[in-house]
């Protein structure tokens, strides 16, 4: 299907102001606005490659996502209004509008300050630690599933990707990718704290670096931060930080070092 079909369908259900604002591997996010559902994003799949592991779209993940979002229900997961289909059966996944992505904050910024990044990785954590309680893993965070509203919260978005604990396919974005996922093919809960430690690590320094692929952290200071890394990537799984003591950690940092600061 090509762009303008895309627009033309979403146009026949009512939505206006239609705007490509990103895309992924699988997907298209538009913003739209709708006179029920108001100022919103709306995911689309779209056919497409990429350096994914299981990049295969099926539209049934749409309403998953919107049974997630409803079961979850956390100030730091996405909020899915709906979940329709379209012309010629297109499904279309109706969720609220972030301001931002984390990658193009990223592009614009470089990199973050430590308070900001520390923040956003606190939110992720406890993001994915009421994912975890409810029983499932999410496994593939970066930059692009992360937005950042106008108020500043950072929000997981693409909840297609969760998984539940006892049925853990890998599926990840290779980059990304913990060391089980890459070398066991399975994605376990502390998958989900590797990634988090990725994420932190390119904000403070403005570098991704993976040591699955032999690639050394080019943090140095503060020490505490990097020593705290380390330990979140361990490439043992059974041996790496827990989620628990790394928020612990990190949200220390926040309530000493960075009231007031954004």
């Amino acid at each position: 299907m090509k762009f303008r079909e895309y627009v033309r369908a979403l146009s026949e259900v009512g939505f206006k102001d239609i705007k490509l604002m990103a895309y992924t591997d699988r997907n298209y996010i538009f913003s739209a606005k709708h006179e029920r559902y108001g100022d919103v994003a709306i995911k689309t799949p779209k056919l497409g490659s990429g350096r994914v592991l299981g990049i295969n779209v099926d539209p049934e993940d749409y309403l998953k996502e919107f049974k997630l979002s409803k079961l979850l229900n956390d100030e730091h997961i996405v909020k899915v209004y709906d979940v329709l289909r379209v012309k010629d059966g297109l499904p279309i996944l109706i969720e609220e509008k972030g301001h931002t992505s984390l990658r193009e904050l990223l592009k614009v910024k470089g990199k973050l300050g430590i308070c900001q990044a520390i923040k956003i990785s606190v939110a992720l954590l406890k993001a994915i630690e009421i994912i975890h309680e409810c029983g499932f893993v999410y496994g593939d965070l970066k930059p692009e599933n992360v937005v950042i509203t106008s108020s500043g919260n950072a929000k997981i978005v693409d909840l297609e990707t969760i998984r539940p604990i006892e049925d853990p396919i890998a599926r990840a974005t290779l980059d990304y990718s913990a060391p089980e996922q890459l070398l066991e093919c399975r994605t376990l809960p502390e998958s989900d704290v590797y990634q988090v430690a990725l994420i932190l690590h390119e904000m403070v320094t403005g570098y991704a670096r993976n040591p699955i692929f032999g690639e050394e952290l080019v943090i140095d200071e503060p020490k505490w931060l990097k020593n705290l890394l380390l330990k979140a990537l361990n490439k043992d799984y059974k041996s790496r930080l827990k989620l628990e003591e790394f928020l612990s950690e990190l949200m220390k940092y926040l309530n000493n070092f960075c009231k007031g600061n954004d």
